[in-house]
């Protein structure tokens, strides 16, 4: 279980816990890890880290003041940063639809990096200012073999 204002620590949650909270803040350097289970909210702040590779955060996750937000999974509702919160997805695909919610930047809809699952999630328009995000578009491993075979074939003809 995860309390409420976790700080300068490092907390893993994990399926075999299946963690509940219905609402939870980490900051001052703090490093979450997320694994698996559920919780209402999460809001990071204060330079803290967020990991989350699977799990659910039914009521979504906010980066706030300098903190970083890292998704490589899981099934997220809501996602907003400001004051300098950055959220980065890692993904093989993605379609950002800014049209979809009056008050919201959008819905960003795609395929998690390594065959995590498929995902869509509503984009916070920020109170401060828009929502802050990073995508990394990880290609498949069959296309970085074929960059590295072109590559070779490359520097043997030079």
């Amino acid at each position: 279980m995860v309390s409420s204002g976790v700080s300068n620590c490092i907390t893993r949650i994990s399926a075999d816990e299946d963690p509940y909270f219905a609402e939870s803040s980490i900051g001052e350097y703090a490093s979450v890890d997320i694994i698996g289970g559920s919780f209402g909210a999460l809001h990071a702040f204060d330079y803290s880290a967020v990991y989350m590779t699977a799990g659910e955060a039914t009521s979504g996750i906010l980066a706030n003041d300098s903190s970083n937000v890292y998704l490589y999974g899981g099934t997220i509702s809501y996602l907003d940063a400001e004051q300098f919160g950055m959220i980065h997805f890692y993904v093989d695909n993605y379609n950002f639809d800014p049209d979809t919610y009056i008050n919201f930047d959008g819905v960003l809809t795609g395929t998690w990096a390594n065959s995590n699952g498929d995902f869509e999630i509503l984009i916070g328009g920020g109170t401060w200012s828009p929502a802050h995000i990073d995508i990394v578009v990880v290609p498949e491993p069959a296309t970085l073999l074929l960059f590295g075979l072109g590559g070779l074939a490359l520097r043997k003809r030079w």
